[in-house]
């Protein structure tokens, strides 16, 4: 018993000291070049903040093109809370 407990151990162990050595890569570094990913990578929002996109849909053609869509696509683009990403 003590030798399996030792063996899964030793096995989890180096899984994840594996997982969180890993470097995380991320493609890009601003919201701009974020929403410029699509369809590759999606952006969603938490709803309640749409007063910042429509507000940078003004200077930006890539917050333009992203709220067009969130328009057209919502459950796409948005989530009412927090607990929806860990579903």
């Amino acid at each position: 018993m003590c030798s399996t407990f030792f063996l899964l151990r030793a096995y989890y162990e180096g899984a994840l000291t594996m997982f969180f050595a890993k470097p995380v890569v991320v493609p890009f570094s601003s919201i701009t070049q974020a929403l410029e990913a699509y369809p590759e990578w999606t952006f969603m929002y938490q709803t309640g903040v749409e007063s910042e996109f429509t507000y940078h849909t003004m200077l930006d053609s890539a917050y333009e093109n992203f709220w067009r869509r969130a328009q057209l696509r919502p459950e796409e683009t948005s989530f009412d809370s927090i607990g929806y990403l860990f579903n």
